[in-house]
């Protein structure tokens, strides 16, 4: 049973890790295109920032290091916090939220606490509470040939934020 519990365990730290990379590579290279096309004006300090703490949270999911992770969903919701005082709107408050509550279960789940066991569901859920309502107050689906990409985008960080969150509740 101990080897199911390892098994369980790396398989939540692989997807996890994997949708973090995919994330990466996706944001690096949506990033890139608004650059190129000027719709936003070129590529901002905090996207550069959003595509390494992405890698780095693969890299600490793959090495399952719960410290390691710890480190890089701070940096995650300090450069989220940093999003949502520029950005100043309401899916930004709610993936720093997500990304605050992510580091609040690694916290317990490396103090052992129960707790962790019973939350570790809330990052992900506050991130796709922050994608739907993006969705809907921004008319996203009126619009679904052109935005797709940015909902499949963040679909992507919700899934990795809640296996992220399940390999914490394995490791408690």
């Amino acid at each position: 049973m101990n080897k199911s519990i390892n098994r369980k365990e790396f398989l939540f730290a692989l997807i996890a890790s994997l949708c973090f990379i995919v994330l990466a590579l996706f944001s690096f290279f949506e990033d890139i295109w608004f650059a190129k096309t000027a719709l936003l004006g070129g590529i901002r300090f905090t996207d550069v920032l959003e595509w390494l703490v992405f890698a780095a949270l693969a890299v600490t999911l793959f090495m399952e290091n719960r410290r390691a992770f710890l480190v890089a969903a701070s940096v995650c919701a300090l450069v989220r916090f940093l999003n949502m005082v520029l950005l100043f709107d309401t899916p930004a408050l709610f993936s720093f939220l997500a990304c605050a509550a992510l580091v609040g279960v690694t916290l317990l789940a490396i103090l052992e606490n129960p707790l962790a066991e019973k939350t570790w569901f809330i990052p992900g859920a506050l991130m796709l509470i922050g994608c739907l309502i993006c969705w809907f107050s921004y008319k996203y689906f009126s619009n679904l040939a052109l935005m797709w990409k940015t909902m499949l985008g963040t679909l992507i960080e919700a899934a990795a934020i809640l296996f992220a969150g399940r390999w914490l509740k394995e490791r408690g």
